[in-house]
C-alpha cells in the first residue's frame, strides 16, 4: 500500500477547481449514467485499495460523492492516480466519442 502525498488544502482555496470536475461530472452522469458510473467505481476502487488513506483525499471524496470537509491533508494523488486526470481524461474521451 503506498502513502498519498501528503500536501494539505483548504476547501476555499480549490472551490472553483472541484466545481469544475464536479460539473464535469454531473453531466456525464446525466449524459452516459451507467458507463461512467461503473468507471467512477473502478477507479476509486483502484485507489482504496492502494492508498490505506484515501478518505483524506479530497477529490477521492468528490468522486465518490462524500462531503468534502473544509479542510484535507491531501487534495488529489499524483500521476495515473490523480482524480482530476481521471475525470478530466473521462470527460475528453466521452465529449470527443460524441457521448457526452
Amino acid at each position: 500500500m503506498e502513502k498519498a502525498l501528503v500536501k494539505e488544502c483548504n476547501l476555499t482555496d480549490v472551490s472553483d477547481k472541484i466545481e469544475t470536475l464536479r460539473a464535469k461530472l454531473t453531466y456525464l452522469y446525466d449524459a452516459t449514467s451507467t458507463q461512467v458510473h461503473n468507471e467512477v467505481l473502478k477507479f476509486s476502487y483502484h485507489l482504496e485499495l492502494k492508498y490505506k488513506d484515501a478518505k483524506e483525499c479530497m477529490l477521492f471524496l468528490l468522486i465518490i460523492g462524500g462531503t468534502l470537509p473544509s479542510s484535507a491533508k491531501l487534495y488529489d494523488f499524483e500521476g495515473r492516480d490523480s482524480v482530476q486526470r481521471f475525470i478530466d481524461q473521462l470527460y475528453l474521451s466521452h465529449v470527443n466519442l460524441g457521448i457526452a
